[in-house]
């Protein structure tokens, strides 16, 4: 497990953009503001501990990427653009690439940016990275209306500005422009990270423009997982794409989090059917449309004392029980189970957890008291 580091430009935004300040003044607070961050990374997480921060290696020496989320005309005083863009942008990364390179501090560093979307310095940057692109209007930043004026919006996981994701990379969606990028394929010294995004939701942040896109139980990680193998020169060709990245881990809100686990809109029913010595149990879909038993990995059948102590320790009854991509329904031998074996009519409380596959979360079902 290595650490890696994504400064984001609010890092310094308020900082850098107050009123009053001249254009040179701009451009060197965004300069000394983003090396005096490199100056912590290194300090905190790079120098500690050989092996410690995320490596590359670019030409054959191993280097410290560091990512970053921002755009040169993002930056402006009183909402009026102050940067000439892009050349105070290159200028601004020459100066930061020379500060962490060179004598005395020589962190041995190279920057990552988004793709597409924010502005790539020429020749300072060492790589992209794909990130969620939820649908997005002319008059989005100015009006909270995305997700309201067009319900629809929602199902546009791939690419706000095209509305879907084809496969059709022609039509420029973004996922398929970024894994057909010929450029990015070719060059092994080129660091590309391809993307893996469950939805987005930001109209509970105060930044926030109504964006949506549904995480459709499930298959949006889904589906940007298939669009790698789909892209045509990354997946089960030849030259793979070295990195992936969860965007975003532990973003609430944004709706972006996957640390609690993806709701593939299924509950798990169990029934004890003692005529038949059987356990039976079903998938119930709360959504009819998306919901999608591939979502499921396997079955765990759990055993525990019969009592009504919330706090009662489980034990494994059968596992491993795959799903077969259907909603069931599914059963088990009850003599199959590996259950204690004191005195007859001992009664164990059983349970039935659905297992998703990975960032999905597991379910379990009703208990059901069986007694032998």
């Amino acid at each position: 497990m290595q650490i890696g580091i994504l400064e984001d430009e609010n890092a310094f935004m308020a900082q850098c953009t107050v009123s009053g300040q001249t254009h040179d003044e701009v451009v060197a607070c965004i300069e000394s503001s983003i090396e005096f961050d490199m100056d912590y990374v290194f300090k905190n997480y790079i120098h500690p501990a050989a092996g410690l921060y995320w490596t590359d290696s670019l030409t054959g020496q191993a280097v410290n990427v560091a990512g970053f989320f921002g755009a040169c005309g993002d930056l402006a005083v009183n909402k009026v653009q102050i940067l000439n863009c892009p050349a105070d942008w290159k200028t601004i990364w020459d100066a930061v690439l020379g500060y962490v390179n060179s004598a005395p501090q020589s962190y041995n560093m190279e920057f990552i940016f988004e793709y597409g979307q924010f502005d790539e310095p020429s020749n300072d940057s060492a790589g992209v990275y794909a990130w969620p692109q939820p649908y997005t209007t002319s008059n989005c930043k100015t009006n909270k209306n995305c997700f309201v004026s067009d319900p629809s919006s929602q199902f546009y996981w791939c690419d706000g500005s095209l509305l879907t994701c084809d496969g059709n990379y022609t039509t420029g969606a973004y996922l398929d422009r970024f894994y057909h990028d010929a450029s990015l394929a070719a060059n092994a010294n080129y660091i590309a990270v391809g993307l893996l995004d469950s939805g987005f939701d930001d109209s509970n942040a105060n930044w926030g423009v109504d964006r949506v896109v549904a995480q459709q139980c499930g298959q949006v990680i889904w589906d940007t997982a298939n669009e790698v193998s789909a892209g045509g020169y990354w997946g089960s060709g030849g030259h793979q794409i070295p990195y992936m990245q969860v965007a975003t881990w532990n973003d609430y809100e944004e709706a972006t989090e996957q640390e609690s686990g993806i709701n593939n809109c299924y509950t798990v029913s169990a029934l004890l059917n003692n005529e038949e010595g059987t356990l039976q149990w079903s998938l119930s879909p709360t959504d009819s449309v998306y919901a999608n038993p591939e979502t499921i990995d396997h079955f765990t059948i759990w055993w525990g004392p019969h009592s009504n102590n919330p706090n009662k320790v489980l034990q494994i009854a059968a596992t491993n029980i795959k799903a077969n991509n259907q909603d069931g329904p599914y059963s088990i031998d009850l003599s199959s189970l590996n259950l204690p074996h004191p005195a007859p009519n001992y009664t164990v409380d059983l349970y039935v957890e659905m297992v998703g596959i990975p960032s999905v979360l597991n379910q379990m079902s009703n208990v059901e008291a069986y007694t032998y």
